[in-house]
C-alpha cells in the first residue's frame, strides 16, 4: 500500500501519554486467565481495536452489528464531526462485543442496561491493575489514542485514518475517487486494517 505518510499527527501522539501495544495485550491477557476481569479485557480489546470513544460504545445495541459480522454500525453521541460511521471489526472484536452482550442478553444495549457501571468499573480496574496506562488519568482515552497512533504507525493511507477516527464521513474522506461505491470504500478500508494493524 502506497501513501503519503502525515507525521505530524504521528509525532504529536508520541508525545501523548498513550497506552503501548504490548501493554494492552498484556492487560487483555491477563483479563482472559481471570473470569472477574473479563468485561473489562473486553471493554479495552473493542476500544484498542476501533478507536471508539466510551460515550459511543455506551450507546451500542446489538443490532449495530452487522449481520455478516464484519462491520458495526455507530452513531456518535455528542458534538461530534461526524455523526454516523460503519467500522470494520474482525474475529477478535466480533467476539469480545457478543461477550459482552451475553452479560444480559435480554437488554437491546450490548453493555446491558447499565452501561455506565460497566465503563466505570473497567476504569477502576485498569487504575488499580494497569497505573502504566495514563499517567494523567485519561484511561480510556489513552487506549483509544493508541489505536491512533497504531494507523499512523502502520502507514495506513491518510483518508481512510480520518474516517476511521470519525473526522470526516466516509464521503468526504473518498472524495477524490467519486467513481467509488460505498461498499469498495468501506472494502479499502477493511483491508488496509486487516493487512495493517493486526487486532490485539
Amino acid at each position: 500500500m502506497t501513501s503519503h505518510r502525515n507525521t505530524k499527527p504521528h509525532k504529536r501522539l508520541e508525545r501523548m501519554d498513550v497506552a503501548s501495544f504490548d501493554d494492552i495485550r498484556q492487560f487483555i491477557a491477563k483479563c482472559e486467565q481471570d473470569p472477574s476481569l473479563q468485561v473489562a479485557g473486553n471493554i479495552v480489546r473493542v476500544i484498542a481495536n476501533t478507536g471508539l470513544h466510551s460515550e459511543d460504545l455506551k450507546s451500542l445495541r446489538i443490532t449495530d452489528i452487522n449481520p455478516d459480522g464484519q462491520y458495526l454500525e455507530v452513531t456518535h453521541t455528542g458534538n461530534r464531526s461526524v455523526e454516523e460511521l460503519t467500522l470494520p471489526i474482525f474475529e477478535r472484536t466480533h467476539t469480545a462485543l457478543h461477550d459482552l452482550h451475553a452479560m444480559n442478553p435480554s437488554s437491546s444495549l450490548l453493555l446491558g442496561d447499565s452501561p455506565r457501571v460497566r465503563v466505570d468499573s473497567t476504569v477502576s480496574i485498569l487504575k488499580a491493575i494497569a497505573p502504566e496506562f495514563a499517567r494523567e488519568g485519561r484511561w480510556l482515552q489513552s487506549i483509544r489514542k493508541s489505536f491512533e497512533l497504531r494507523l499512523y504507525s502502520a502507514n495506513i493511507p491518510a483518508r481512510v485514518v480520518r474516517y476511521m477516527l470519525g473526522q470526516q464521513s466516509l464521503a468526504e474522506a473518498f472524495s477524490r475517487s467519486p467513481h467509488l461505491s460505498r461498499v469498495q470504500m468501506l472494502q479499502i478500508c477493511r483491508r488496509a486494517l486487516e493487512h495493517f494493524v493486526p487486532e490485539l
